[in-house]
């Protein structure tokens, strides 16, 4: 009966099939129980060795390899149960990468308006060639440059202000005059002096009204100096410069007065000294009594940096005399007396 029930084993081999059905499946399980109790030590069912993968079925990018085993490996004794593992396996392959064709990509902007034409151009990079792949298509209603007519709209330039042009002898002695002229091309704008780049114009510095001229009158260390001409239209303005020099000269004073020219007792009175030169001179005080002793002044007020004295209470017993004006720089002097 061993032997029978050992034959009867040995003849099946546990394969799927279509038409398999579960009570057949039951049956294998239980004869390999009973062979198990008999012999006491049957074989587990095994699948046959590990067959090879199927070829790439693509010949470029990716595809899927299968390989498929099946439980009859033989020398199996036992027709009982599935194997192990899977009976199926799959991964993906790659052989090479495939060609990608190039494709135009999108047009570019217009460029400027030339000559009545217009040009935009694009590029193969949508995608580019890769991989052995075709250029981008090209005849004559497909390429890479495309040209229209255009029609240029011409922009004015801004309008701008051409500064001016200033003549005129910007160089004279102290006290002298200087006259300059500010010209300019543009007609209707408005012309106005500076001293320096915006102040107003110092004393003995005129523009005469309706006129594009600028008057030195005296010119002295005060009014010497940078004039700025500037022109004004609708919001646009420009300008020039003109530095006034002076040249060098001796002092030499051009006058020495008294206020008031009648003088009493117990009034005040005021004695100025004017001098020209350049460098500007410096004014000294001298005096003699009416006895024509020299001394030193007696108190008084020096103002005006020396060019004026004030005298507050005039006593002709202490200051009547002759007071002498001086006036030095580097190039010369000069004096003048004034007797009161």
């Amino acid at each position: 009966m061993v032997s029978m029930v050992t034959v009867f084993i040995n003849l099946w081999k546990w394969q799927p099939h279509p038409y398999e059905t579960l009570l057949s499946r039951e049956f294998y399980f239980a004869t390999w129980q009973l062979s198990w109790l008999i012999h006491g030590n049957a074989e587990l069912p095994k699948s046959t060795a590990v067959p090879n993968w199927t070829p790439c079925p693509s010949t470029c990018g990716a595809g899927i390899q299968f390989r498929e085993r099946f439980c009859n490996y033989p020398g199996t004794t036992n027709i009982s149960r599935n194997c192990h593992g899977e009976t199926v396996e799959h991964k993906v392959c790659h052989l090479t990468d495939c060609p990608v064709d190039g494709m135009w990509g999108h047009w570019g902007e217009w460029g400027e308006c030339l000559a009545g034409r217009q040009i935009r151009s694009r590029q193969c990079d949508g995608p580019s060639p890769q991989h052995g792949g075709k250029e981008c298509y090209t005849d004559d209603n497909t390429r890479d440059v495309e040209t229209r007519t255009c029609y240029a709209i011409t922009t004015p330039p801004p309008r701008v202000l051409e500064p001016p042009t200033i003549y005129g002898n910007a160089s004279t002695m102290s006290g002298g005059n200087v006259s300059l002229l500010c010209l300019t091309t543009i007609a209707g704008v408005s012309v106005k002096w500076y001293y320096k780049e915006n102040e107003s114009l110092p004393l003995h510095v005129v523009q005469p009204e309706g006129t594009t001229d600028l008057l030195i009158t005296g010119a002295n260390i005060q009014n010497i100096g940078n004039y700025t001409c500037v022109i004004t239209d609708n919001g646009l303005s420009s300008k020039a410069h003109q530095e006034v020099t002076m040249r060098e000269s001796a002092a030499k004073i051009i006058s020495l007065t008294s206020k008031p020219t009648h003088i009493t007792d117990g009034a005040t009175v005021q004695l100025t000294c004017e001098a020209l030169g350049y460098p500007e001179p410096i004014i000294r005080w001298g005096y003699k009594d009416t006895f024509g002793n020299p001394y030193v002044p007696p108190p008084v007020k020096y103002t005006d940096g020396g060019k004026t004295i004030l005298i507050a209470s005039y006593q002709s017993i202490l200051y009547g005399g002759t007071w002498t004006c001086n006036a030095v720089n580097k190039l010369g002097a000069d004096h003048r007396d004034i007797t009161i």
